[in-house]
């Protein structure tokens, strides 16, 4: 009523512009009034996201010296590195024969089981290599620092596993043979990504 006073006092403005002018009032009001709404509704779930993100598990590739690639979650100081391998030993009767383990892969975990199951309780590993015919080739003077250094990759592969001497009495047993061979065969399977030409065991005499 008071626009429609104001609007007469004027100069006589027609009924139409009259309503006209009102509803453009109110449905600017509400258009306003929307936005507001849903701002607010907008700002709400921003801060849902933020906080939700963070406690999402996250999940990471992570590659072993196996060869394979493994998924799972990311820790700040451990990464879990597992995955199923054979490990082979001499059973009661005498037989080679192999366990399927979920373990992680690394030389010293898979000597460890391996010894477990092969009832070898004073072995220590103290070493394993794995090493190829590859070789450096250097071109110019090795003491520029422009010098150009390549690699040609090997074609002949070998592992060398060097134990404690306390394995010499059962490399010498009734089952030596068996034993060594299932040591061999233990670690030519974790390193499955190539093909290994030769197996190396060596007793260190310290």
């Amino acid at each position: 009523m008071k626009n429609e006073i104001l609007f007469r006092a004027i100069g006589d403005i027609s009924d139409d512009k009259i309503t006209e002018a009102d509803t453009n009032r109110v449905e600017t009001k509400l258009t306003r009034h929307a936005w507001h709404k849903w701002g607010m509704v907008a700002a709400c779930l921003a801060i849902a996201v933020t906080i939700t993100i963070p406690l999402l598990p996250r999940e990471k590739s992570v590659n072993y010296p196996g060869g394979e690639t493994i998924l799972g979650p990311v820790s700040p100081n451990i990464a879990i590195i597992h995955d199923n391998l054979n490990i082979y030993y001499v059973d009661e009767e005498n037989m080679l024969v192999h366990e399927n383990v979920f373990i992680r892969h690394t030389a010293e975990d898979i000597f460890s089981k391996w010894a477990q199951l092969n009832n070898i309780a004073d072995v220590e590993l103290i070493e394993s290599l794995l090493g190829s015919n590859g070789f450096e080739t250097i071109h110019g003077d090795p003491n520029e620092p422009d010098t150009v250094v390549s690699y040609t990759v090997g074609d002949y592969f070998t592992i060398t596993i060097t134990l404690s001497p306390e394995f010499a009495h059962y490399a010498e047993g009734e089952n030596g043979l068996l034993i060594e061979e299932s040591l061999k065969k233990t670690f030519i399977e974790y390193h499955s990504h190539i093909e290994i030409d030769e197996f190396n065991i060596i007793i260190n005499e310290q």
